[in-house]
């Protein structure tokens, strides 16, 4: 028998409280799933040698991912982004490691042994040559900086130049290449 409150009680509210139950179910399996991918991803690469390409290129996302996000707490708080180059990454990373050493001292060279190259959008057509242009000839990232690794072959071809923020991750064809190479 139901009571005269579940009786009284709207339909929408009963309605809200299932859509409010079954969201958090929802976020629960998505979490747990999120949890298992990462999981499965830091197995894997702990599986791979710290010298098989792969293992590097990771790395120098993760390196890249960490940088960027100093340049871009730097920006946050002075408004501008630091000077380009070595000193810039080095200022950036000050900035972020006033109360805790996030960076070990400095500035990070890449998994291949060579500074990460950093401009921001004011020196490009200062540095030229370091600044990356896509190929209708406009430089990356126009209105805000560019932060990359020259890769295994320290060189800026484009096919295994890793870079902060571009999403497409192109290089990535690239490093499974020589992943294969490195296993064979």
């Amino acid at each position: 028998m139901t009571s005269t409150s579940d009786r009284s009680m709207p339909s929408m509210v009963r309605y809200s409280g299932w859509l409010l139950r079954s969201g958090i179910w929802a976020l629960l399996v998505s979490g747990a799933f999120l949890l298992v991918a990462v999981g499965i991803s830091m197995w894997r690469s702990s599986q791979m040698p710290e010298e098989a390409p792969l293992a590097r290129m990771y790395r120098a996302e993760t390196d890249l991912t960490a940088l960027g996000r100093a340049v871009e707490a730097f920006h946050r708080e002075h408004g501008t982004y630091p000077p380009p180059g070595t000193e810039g990454l080095v200022v950036a990373i000050e900035t972020v490691s006033r109360h805790a050493d996030y960076y070990g001292g400095g500035p990070m060279l890449d998994p291949w042994g060579r500074p990460y190259v950093y401009l921001p959008h004011t020196a490009y057509d200062e540095l030229e040559s370091l600044a990356l242009v896509d190929a209708d000839g406009s430089y990356r990232f126009p209105e805000t900086f560019q932060l990359y690794s020259r890769g295994a072959s320290g060189e800026t071809a484009i096919d295994d130049t890793i870079v902060f923020r571009d999403t497409d991750r192109p290089w990535r064809d690239a490093y499974k290449e020589l992943h294969h190479a490195y296993d064979d």
